[in-house]
This record gives structure tokens, sequence and C-alpha cells, in this order.
């Protein structure tokens, strides 16, 4: 039986393929953001995405809404998005880049999306939260754009990927879980000319509905198991000295299993 409470007191009432991938990575930074409620330091990469996906679901509902958006509106609408997420941020990670360089190059990259292929997709459902139940708690996930064939997730890249990657797996995965379709895949590539890389999918398998639930369910397992021996209060296994996850990580400063280095 699900039980797990914040530092707080507040019960965890739901799970997200995001939050099970951040304790796929490392169970103490899992803990650090979700039971103790450590706030995460906004990076440019994370920033970039949001008003990515800001920007074309704005321009995906409109459509739905039959108020049709430009291009170059929808390229506005990226850099105002962008610009709000650094000025809302506490504390802001640039990583070598800075303000104007994102701003040109995410509004490019979004402009170039819509006029490319944007256009030609007749979407039912933007940004549609579905909530499933699944060992005892609220499953949540948020799927981009639903068609009546498949569901489309929308990513950016730093280079050009021709296939799919290992670690989109689980999130589409779950996606199809709940929804029961194909999934394809939309990387916008951030160079310059921007790149638009579709086609990149998974089709449905009915065997793996099952497979996919039990994988969550024995996340969920672990979870509970965590918590049951060390509670919200005292460090759990860090997995991220072993993987590029450690040094993405927003909690690494500080982390109990990183001292001294």
């Amino acid at each position: 039986m699900w039980n797990v409470t914040r530092l707080n007191g507040e019960p965890v009432d739901h799970l997200s393929p995001s939050s099970l991938e951040k304790f796929m990575n490392c169970p103490e930074a899992w803990r650090l953001h979700y039971l103790v409620g450590k706030p995460r330091k906004e990076n440019v990469y994370a920033a970039w995405g949001k008003a990515h996906h800001m920007a074309l679901g704005r321009y995906f509902g409109r459509r739905l809404a039959e108020e049709p958006t430009t291009p170059e509106e929808t390229a506005s609408f990226f850099r105002e998005s962008f610009g709000t997420l650094v000025r809302e941020a506490e504390g802001f990670d640039w990583r070598n880049l800075g303000a104007q360089e994102v701003a040109e190059t995410g509004s490019r990259l979004v402009e170039a999306y819509v006029r490319t292929e944007a256009w030609k997709l007749q979407p039912i459902m933007v940004e549609e939260r579905r909530e499933t139940e699944i060992d005892g708690i609220n499953f949540v996930t948020v799927v981009d754009l639903v068609t009546e064939n498949d569901l489309i997730d929308l990513k950016t890249a730093s280079r050009v990927t021709t296939k799919v990657q290992p670690s989109w797996f689980f999130q589409g995965f779950c996606y199809q879980l709940v929804w029961g379709k194909p999934l394809t895949w939309h990387v916008c590539v951030k160079q310059t000319p921007p790149k638009i890389v579709t086609g990149l999918s998974i089709p449905y398998v009915e065997l793996r509905q099952g497979r996919t639930r039990s994988w969550i369910c024995q996340l969920t397992s672990q979870i509970q198991n965590l918590y049951d021996a060390y509670g919200p209060d005292n460090p759990w296994p860090g997995n991220g000295l072993s993987n590029d996850a450690c040094w993405r990580c927003d909690f690494r400063e500080g982390c109990h299993w990183r001292v001294g280095l």
C-alpha cells in the first residue's frame, strides 16, 4: 500500500514518468526534490525546453480554438516565455550560453518547426493530462499532441539524432500505457540553420502494456521500501555517481554522497 509523506507532512499523492525517471537516475535526488522539497536550480536548457513547449502549445491550442497564429508570433511568444522563466527563477545556471543566443536560436527553431511541420498536423488534443491509478497511486501523464492515429512528443536536442534514444523509452512506454497508440517524436535541433527531425517512432505493442505497468509497480515498491527503511529525512542511496546524471543534478552541491568532490 502506497504511504509516502513529505517532510512537511503532506502525502505524495501522484507520480509521473519524469518523477520515476529521476528516481531511476538517483533515489537520493528524488528524496531531496519530492520529500524534502529542495527547489531545483533552473538552468538554461530546462528553461529553453519549457519555453519551446509553451510556444508550440500555444500555437496548436490556438489552432484548435480556430484562432490560428503565425510563425512569427510563435517565435515572439518563445522569446517572451523564455524571458519570463529567467526573471522568475530563483538562481539561474546559464551553462556558458547567453540570453541573446538562446532567444535568437530558440525563436528561429519554433518558427522553422511551424513553417515546415506543425501546419501539417491535425491534433485533437494539446498538452492533454490524464490520471491513471496504478498500484494504489495516481499516475499522471501529459502528452504534447494527440491525433486520431498517434501521439506526438516534442523535443529539443543539441545534435541531430536518427534513432529513438534509450532515455526516451520509459516516458514513451508510459504514454502508450495510458493512450494505447503509437508514439512519434519530433525533434527540433538547436543549430543554425534549424534542423527538424521527424519519423522517430515506436509502434503500439499490446504485450508491452502489462510489462510497462509492472515496471511502474516495481518502481513504486522500491520507493516505498526506501521510505519505510530511511524515512524522508535520512539519505537514500545515490546511483548518480556512476552516470552523467550526477553532473547534471541540481542537488550535487552539498550532496551527502559527493562529500569532498
